[in-house]
């Protein structure tokens, strides 16, 4: 609409701010009176153009082929038309001379591609002669269903276990019922052999987890392997025949490890592991000397490669409900990454007694039990130990390296998390490994950095600082003098073979090509020190190892293009490293051996020694 103004009274001057909004209005009223103009003109045109082709459509045939002009107005407004028709939403209709056939296709639709297109030729096959333009194809896409619709459906397929629905009978063996009313205390009370155990003198061990070492250590030598279900068995297992697809990766297969030993305490069961996928456990690690042997006696191993007998289960929920009930093979694939709140559940799980007594006494107990993280470097101990393949790799490496146990901090950078070696560009990991090199010297400056990573583009990437001595990356620019002071100590690292790195979850190969994976795995929890990213390989090293106090959290690669929080190398030497640069900033746990004798292969009739 044209914006009205209102004119001065006559005789009265008019001033120069009205005079100036006089004219602008002016100038908007013309703008307005073009725009109208031009409107009308366009209209006044298409109304011409219409029946003009509607009075050339209606023409004889000689005259319209007489008529040019006719014929390029025709076709320039028809294409007009198209091109507006293009930029909107058409609904197709099929001219089909019988309905039923067309409601009896919608109802019949199956989603199979080839009896559709046969329904749609025919269909069109059925459409009246008359029509000049022939009937569109009309395409029928089933739509997917909503995301709550697909979880119901989802839930409906995999219904919540109830008693009622399982016969418990074909899994229940009165001989390996749980004993009824008889405590974990009075069940596991078996005298020391007194032969040398790991646990005997561990003061950070909980009471519970030495009486059911003594139990387990009894109770290989006492069973009845050939009356194998009067025994009540939860093995840890990753069968190569079984498990089709992945078991997890290393540290998520083996960090519940403290959990399980919870759930086999509370269910009075055998805790035994056996792996085939990639291969053979024993080929990486062996039970201790003096330790727990959780390998599968000969005897049982058929029956584990046989899936006729026991459960095969893989939430922990199931595992759970199934180690209480009687029966006596229970299976688990079990892999997490969060093993820690599992285990403080297990440990707590009765703390709601009734009884105020027990209740004040149970707080009791709990207030002086270690947590998950301080007792998994005991019990890796007295589970695992490097197997000699393994054991003599590592011990070369650290003499190669000129690395000292806990005198060195480690480095871990998983710089291809979750994709492929091409997906990353190398400035891009090159500046993450700097970063990771950072965050080492904060830790502990002065001493050696052993690096480890599963790209190579990494791992010569760090070898290439310690050497030259110097840094320089896009979000800051180091002194070379600070740097050089903090990496005086050097960068060492140990390239792996194959380079990058083979993944037990994802890749099937001969045991040596998987060394490498445990190699790294000790020389990282043998330093002092563990800074870590993304993945649960360099926390696990760093719970191996026991100093858990002394870690840091690196950015973790593939969130942002730079790194949020960036280390800054620490040139300087703490005060307490300038007077002895051997001094340990290690907890008294963290200084027992973690390369220890392994257990012989010896076979003692169905008993592993």
């Amino acid at each position: 609409m044209p914006v009205r103004t209102s004119l001065p009274p006559m005789g009265q001057p008019m001033t120069q701010r009205r005079r100036q909004k006089y004219y602008n209005t002016s100038s908007l009223n013309g703008k307005w009176c073009v725009l109208l103009t031009i409107s009308m003109a366009l209209s006044v045109y298409m109304v011409i153009v219409t029946e003009t082709v509607h009075l050339s459509s209606s023409m004889e045939p000689s005259l319209h082929m007489d008529n040019p002009l006719l014929d390029f107005v025709k076709s320039s407004f028809s294409s007009k038309v198209r091109d507006v028709s293009s930029t909107r939403t058409t609904i197709h209709r099929h001219n089909v001379s019988d309905t039923t056939t067309t409601m009896a296709k919608n109802l019949e639709y199956d989603g199979d591609e080839d009896d559709q297109k046969k329904k749609k030729n025919s269909s069109n096959r059925t459409t009246s002669s008359d029509n000049q333009n022939p009937a569109v194809e009309e395409r029928h896409i089933p739509r997917r269903k909503p995301n709550n619709d697909r979880r119901r459906d989802r839930n409906r397929a995999k219904p919540p276990i109830n008693e009622t629905e399982i016969d418990w009978s074909k899994y229940t063996f009165e001989e390996t019922a749980m004993p009824p009313d008889i405590s974990n205390m009075e069940f596991y009370n078996i005298t020391s052999d007194g032969e040398f155990n790991l646990w005997d003198h561990d003061p950070t061990l909980p009471y519970w987890m030495k009486t059911y070492f003594r139990w387990h250590k009894w109770k290989r030598r006492t069973w009845d392997l050939k009356n194998w279900k009067s025994e009540r068995w939860l093995i840890v297992q990753c069968l190569m025949d079984q498990d089709k697809r992945k078991c997890g990766g290393t540290s998520d297969r083996l960090k519940p490890i403290p959990t399980l030993l919870r759930l086999a305490y509370d269910t009075k069961r055998i805790l035994l592991i056996r792996w085939t996928r990639p291969s053979l456990l024993e080929e990486f690690l062996m039970p201790p000397v003096g330790g727990l042997d959780w390998r599968v006696p000969p005897a049982m191993v058929d029956v584990i490669h046989n899936v006729s007998y026991g459960k095969k289960l893989s939430p922990f929920q199931l595992i759970d409900k199934y180690t209480h009930t009687g029966m006596s093979l229970v299976r688990a694939k079990y892999q997490t990454n969060t093993p820690h709140l599992t285990y403080k559940s297990l440990v707590e799980q009765d703390t709601n007694a009734t009884r105020p007594d027990y209740m004040a006494r149970r707080r009791m107990e709990l207030s002086s039990q270690p947590d998950f993280n301080q007792v998994f470097h005991k019990v890796w101990r007295i589970f695992f130990t490097p197997s000699t393949p393994v054991a003599d790799i590592i011990q070369n490496k650290l003499e190669t390296l000129g690395l000292t146990p806990h005198h060195y901090v480690a480095s871990h950078l998983r710089a291809l998390y979750a994709v492929d070696t091409n997906d990353r560009p190398e400035w891009y990991i090159q500046l993450y490994t700097e970063n990771a090199l950072a965050c080492a010297t904060q830790l502990r400056p002065g001493v050696p950095i052993y690096f480890a990573s599963d790209s190579a583009v990494a791992t010569l990437h760090a070898l290439k600082v310690g050497k030259e001595k110097r840094v320089s990356c896009n979000m800051t620019v180091f002194d070379e003098q600070p740097v050089a002071e903090a990496l005086a100590m050097g960068v060492v690292a140990s390239i792996p073979d194959p380079n990058p790195p083979w993944h037990l979850d994802t890749m099937i190969g001969p045991a040596p090509k998987f060394y490498d994976t445990f190699v790294d795995l000790y020389l990282m929890a043998l330093a002092g020190c563990v800074t870590h990213g993304k993945g649960g390989y360099g926390h696990w090293a760093l719970l191996i190892g026991g100093n858990v106090n002394c870690t840091l959290q690196q950015d973790i690669i593939g969130r942002r293009r730079f790194p949020e929080n960036p280390c800054t190398f620490t040139p300087s030497v703490r005060e307490e490293l300038k007077e002895n640069k051997d001094t340990e900033t290690l907890s008294s746990s963290a200084r027992d051996s973690l390369l220890m004798p392994p257990m012989t292969k010896v076979l003692d009739g169905d008993i592993l020694r």
